[in-house]
């Protein structure tokens, strides 16, 4: 989505705020993509803290309206990787069959899990409008299914998110679709801790951008991967690192600038729900999905 080459910004700036206040930034994701005021915030307390014990308790106990059946351990990848609850979109099939159905259940068991407390969905897309002044839908397929508005991450001990970017999702065959609804200038990623961890765990972000023009010389993007990690471990680029608790939303440019999330440490793992949300074409609404 970014033509940009690396940042030579001192630090990526974030802001940090109590939800109460999200009206008084009614352009912070114009600011974020467009304007580029600043990288990202977090929004403390966007969900009550015994609202996320009880999501945490019902995908401990199974009692998750079904969330169990999408989970996604992802065995082939090794130990190091997340598992995820729901199916998202990046690596999909083109034709997204697996996905929509994935969808279908993610979000019933989510209504599930939050009743009797803030909507998942009516409460993130209140604090998007309110971030932007405009309509906040989840995008809908070309056969009237709806995408997933996020999808639950699950890091146990020892295991970790390796550096990626996320606008090189519109490389992906499954993008064609949201390609055709989408302002492409830039997607932000989002989540929202249910539990963290005893130690580690955080989101590092790092001033290195996603360079499109720059990928395309490599014959593999693994390849083109294997820099952005060298260049990274060089010290060629600045980072901050994040643990916002339980409740609290992290929005921040996802997909132009690299970012991982650290090694767990300890019995407790990292849960997180979230995913992506970027202006439609004609930027008169904000689109979300994972």
């Amino acid at each position: 989505m970014s033509n940009n080459t690396v940042s030579t910004k001192p630090a990526l700036h974030f802001l940090d705020i109590n939800a109460t206040e999200v009206k008084k930034y009614p352009t912070a994701i114009q600011d974020i993509i467009i304007n580029r005021s600043f990288d990202g915030m977090i929004i403390r307390g966007v969900f009550p803290r015994d609202t996320m014990e009880q999501v945490a308790r019902c995908l401990e106990e199974g009692n998750d309206g079904g969330m169990k059946s999408i989970l996604n351990k992802n065995e082939e990848f090794g130990t190091k990787v997340a598992q995820i609850y729901g199916h998202a979109i990046v690596g999909q099939s083109p034709d997204l069959k697996d996905y929509f159905a994935s969808s279908a259940i993610f979000r019933q068991a989510c209504r599930t899990m939050f009743q009797g407390s803030p909507d998942f969905e009516e409460q993130v897309e209140s604090i998007f409008h309110s971030l932007s002044e405009l309509p906040v839908e989840i995008p809908t397929g070309p056969e009237g299914q709806t995408y997933t508005p996020a999808t639950i991450r699950l890091l146990l001990e020892g295991r970790e998110i390796a550096v990626h970017v996320g606008n090189d999702f519109l490389l992906m065959p499954a993008a064609n679709h949201l390609k055709t609804l989408l302002d492409l200038s830039d997607q932000l990623s989002y989540f929202i801790p249910l539990t963290v961890p005893e130690a580690g765990g955080e989101l590092v972000v790092y001033s290195l951008e996603w360079n499109p023009q720059e990928a395309s010389k490599y014959a593999q993007m693994q390849e083109y991967m294997d820099d952005v990690e060298s260049k990274i471990k060089s010290n060629q680029s600045q980072s901050v690192a994040y643990a916002p608790g339980p409740g609290d939303m992290l929005l921040f440019n996802g997909g132009r600038y690299y970012h991982r999330v650290s090694e767990v440490i300890g019995n407790s793992p990292r849960r997180t729900i979230g995913g992506f949300l970027a202006f439609s074409k004609q930027r008169d609404k904000i689109y979300y999905w994972s």
